[in-house]
């Protein structure tokens, strides 16, 4: 089932031309295993989010390659078909416990 989008509506304009669409885009990143796509906010823990996201994508074995991240920005960057027919979504902030973590 397809999911509602929370910026497409915020403007008439094409999706591609949408700044706030554009901004949340950005920041969602697949993770494969799960079909689940992430958010984060950019400089707050979203490295060590990345380097988490890398290993249970399959990218790095563990955290001591966690240099591969910076190199590989948009690796699991999504897709509008992934946006809306992710299985979950959410959104990690630092200093907030994910439920269910």
């Amino acid at each position: 089932m397809a999911r509602l989008l929370r910026y497409s509506r915020s403007s008439n304009r094409n999706l591609k031309k949408n700044a706030e669409h554009l901004f949340a885009a950005r920041h969602a990143l697949n993770v494969y295993d799960e079909n689940a796509v992430y958010s984060f906010i950019p400089k707050n823990g979203c490295s060590s989010m990345r380097v988490s996201l890398a290993i249970a994508n399959g990218c790095i074995k563990d955290a001591s390659e966690h240099d591969w991240i910076h190199r590989n920005n948009d690796t699991f960057s999504c897709n509008l078909r992934d946006l809306v027919t992710a299985k979950y979504t959410f959104a990690a902030r630092q200093g907030e416990r994910i439920e269910g973590a």
